[in-house]
């Protein structure tokens, strides 16, 4: 089945997805199939507030930079990071990958914290 998605590499991630069979990458599917202006765009601040030390937090949208982050050992995956919160994450020691380098490297979803 097809995805209607303007952006190549949104409809290869949704495509992607809707192959695994763990419940939560199913959601994370279904979270980017939405139209753009209902896609979760989450803070710097929301993470620093609902992540833990070395946890792995997905965000199937838009991480912004607004705000700081004190925690160490994070992993935050995200379709898209705003360039400076690329910048802020890195420089607090912690990790941003995309969406299919997280499926890769944990496909069981396990530990995973979704944030929208």
């Amino acid at each position: 089945m097809a995805t209607k998605k303007d952006n190549p590499v949104l409809a290869s991630l949704i495509d992607g997805l809707r192959r695994e069979k763990k419940p939560i990458w199913k959601r994370v599917m279904q979270e980017l199939s939405r139209p753009r202006r209902s896609r979760a765009e989450v803070n710097l601040s929301k993470i620093e507030v609902y992540g833990d030390e070395g946890a792995t937090l997905l965000v199937p949208g838009t991480v912004l930079g607004t705000g700081s982050l004190s925690k160490k050992g994070l992993t935050i995956a995200a379709f898209r990071f705003s360039g400076s919160a690329k910048k802020l994450i890195k420089e607090s020691g912690n990790k941003a990958v995309t969406i299919e380098s997280l499926v890769k490297s944990n496909p069981e979803g396990r530990g995973v914290v979704l944030l929208k």
